[in-house]
């Protein structure tokens, strides 16, 4: 969750080489050590491989790359260094029976064979590659080059877990591949018996941390690819197409000159929040919702067309100096410009979010809509109706718009009426714009189920009978009507941080 920032040092002395600037200077200098694969890529398409450097201290430092031959390419990686003996032997104790010996030939093929592959079809490798390519030797002649096997059937095959995967990835083959290609996705939560049992297999933790489950629950997914259990899916996916206006190209600040410092606070390094929340809320509310509203159109301009890439050379700080202005802009901010400044973060691409936001995006940019748009409905519904944003983005205005009636109940009124116009908007828009798509008509659903809306069953309904709707998110209709009064509200409040606090202790975590 978020990114850490690592501690400067202060005084004269030289700065010491980062971690980073270690590996891109000095890593391939170091021999390399054991290197290991999953022994069934070729049959399933996905497996790990890992990469060992050895230092002369003893340590070992290791890159993992989860490899999907089929289509993706290099679909996760990443590093550990200077690992200590027993960490090593922890690590490998893990990998028993998922992952075998191999030559240094073997892996450096079945990496970059995989990524010539994907590149064919328009897909980069995962971003982190940019730093674990030198765990790698550089891909030249000096390496003998082996014959791995890519694809399925002779065409790149993408497996996705979901619709909303699968549109992440289908722009791209489409323009690189045309029709030459095949994709499955899978829906194994309409099947609930075999659902079970995969879910009770499937840990995410271990995913993350390289374990078996992702390979194996991938080659069990490929052996249903004959029955009903993987449904292809044909149907209109919303493309990001936002062109934005002319950001201001600098900021100046009225409230506290060390102000843009501060934002650098990381609350996952420094765990008592509450010194620093205290001096920053001591500063004049209105000068400060102008500062930090100015320091957020300059961020979004100075690196609203960045790519991945050039993310590189920013310190490891930076991407809170956004996470905190919008969370601070939250509590003493308004929703007229403060709101606006806010969804116009919304509207910027996913490079921008995932440097940024990492995987935290949803809770922060909930919180933010959350406690400025209360009284701006007609504003969030402008939002919804644009065209061209991504589908996440709007699934967060919806969330808070949903959590104000869940948190006032008095307002559960007008919030009803919201979901109705949405619906009806929806209805209309689903097979001509590019404002909803099925997966977004789908959380839409989901919103009616958690608010216990019987009163919007017709437009439901409505919406079903487009055929248009993703029900692999919200299931059918029947699903729909047999739980449409399931939901309690205490068990919906248990999900949402409102209190600037409990923010920071949630993102200290």
């Amino acid at each position: 969750m978020g990114k850490k920032n690592k501690k400067k040092n202060s005084g004269s002395q030289q700065k010491p080489m980062s971690d980073k600037e270690f590996i891109k200077q000095k890593l391939r200098s170091l021999p390399i050590g054991r290197c290991m694969c999953s022994p069934n890529i070729e049959q399933t398409g996905m497996g790990y491989v890992m990469v060992t450097r050895l230092h002369q201290s003893g340590k070992v430092s290791l890159a993992m790359f989860l490899i999907d031959s089929y289509c993706l390419g290099v679909k996760d990686t990443y590093y550990r260094l200077r690992l200590d003996e027993y960490e090593y032997d922890d690590f490998l104790a893990d990998m028993t029976g998922s992952m075998e010996l191999c030559s240094y030939d073997v892996a450096h093929n079945w990496v970059y064979s995989a990524l010539a592959w994907a590149e064919e079809a328009g897909i980069s490798p995962h971003a982190d590659f940019r730093i674990t390519q030198y765990f790698l030797e550089e891909d030249t002649d000096d390496i003998p080059l082996l014959d791995m096997p890519m694809g399925r059937n002779g065409k790149h095959f993408l497996v996705a877990h979901s619709k909303l995967e699968a549109s992440k990835y289908l722009p791209a083959l489409k323009k690189n591949l045309g029709d030459d290609f095949d994709y499955v996705v899978t829906e194994y939560d309409k099947f609930d018996d075999d659902y079970d049992d995969y879910e009770e297999d499937y840990d995410e933790e271990d995913d993350d941390d390289f374990g078996y489950s992702a390979s194996d629950i991938f080659g069990k997914m490929l052996g249903d690819l004959s029955s009903n259990k993987m449904l292809r899916y044909y149907g209109p996916e919303m493309q990001y197409t936002y062109k934005h206006p002319q950001y201001p190209d600098s900021y100046e600040l009225h409230s506290a000159p060390w102000l843009m410092d501060s934002l650098k606070f990381d609350p996952q390094e420094n765990k008592s929040h509450h010194q620093w929340l205290d001096r920053i809320l001591a500063l004049p509310h209105d000068v400060l919702r102008q500062d930090l509203e100015n320091i957020i159109w300059y961020v979004i301009g100075r690196d609203c067309d960045k790519k991945p890439e050039d993310f590189d050379d920013y310190d490891d700080g930076e991407c809170w100096i956004l996470i905190n202005a919008i969370v601070l802009l939250a509590e003493v901010g308004n929703g007229d410009s403060s709101l606006d400044v806010i969804l116009e973060v919304m509207r910027q691409t996913f490079d921008f979010s995932d440097f940024y936001f990492g995987d935290i995006s949803t809770d922060i940019t909930w919180f933010a809509i959350f406690k400025l748009g209360s009284d701006k409905l007609d504003k969030l519904m402008s939002f919804m109706k644009e065209e061209g944003l991504y589908r996440y983005n709007k699934i967060d205005v919806m969330s808070a718009v949903k959590f104000f009636a869940i948190y006032d109940e008095s307002r559960r009124g007008e919030i009803i009426e919201w979901y109705r116009a949405l619906l009806d908007f929806a209805i209309v828009a689903l097979p001509h714009t590019q404002a909803v798509d099925s997966t977004l008509a789908g959380f839409i659903v989901c919103d009616v189920l958690d608010l216990n809306a019987s009163e919007l069953t017709d437009e439901v309904k409505r919406l079903f009978d487009t055929n248009l709707v993703d029900e692999g998110v919200c299931d059918d209709y029947g699903y729909f009507l047999d739980n449409i009064n399931y939901t309690t509200r205490e068990d919906m409040l248990e999900k949402i941080h409102i209190d600037i606090n409990d923010m920071y202790d949630f993102l200290g975590k």
